[in-house]
């Protein structure tokens, strides 16, 4: 069985170090699910576009396509976010932080 890529490291404390890669990720993940969402939706109005504005039913059908695939773009987006943002969590639940949803702001020590 394979061996977790950060085992060695689990004993030792994190330091701001650390903590900024971990925000640069969740960053990066974010990024990446509004780059989804922003070409799912151009492919939605190319096709939808192709659509009303052209004549024909091959038009119709690449417009079809061109939503469909959207559609899927979208939903594989949404995915690929989740199942990255599970894989963060899990890494922050090894080395004995909070889970990104749960994390308070630092500039509030209340947590309020």
């Amino acid at each position: 069985m394979r061996q977790p890529r950060y085992d060695r490291f689990k004993d030792e404390k994190p330091i701001l170090r650390d903590y900024l890669a971990l925000d640069r990720t969740v960053l990066a993940n974010e990024r990446t699910a509004l780059s989804y969402a922003r070409t799912a939706l151009a492919l939605v109005v190319l096709g939808v576009s192709a659509i009303k504005f052209l004549d024909g039913w091959i038009e119709a059908a690449v417009g079809g396509v061109f939503i469909v695939t959207g559609v899927l773009v979208g939903a594989f987006g949404l995915y690929r976010f989740l199942q990255v943002q599970k894989r963060i969590d899990q890494a922050i639940v090894q080395s004995g932080g909070e889970k990104v949803a749960e994390r308070s702001d630092p500039e509030k020590p209340d947590g309020s």
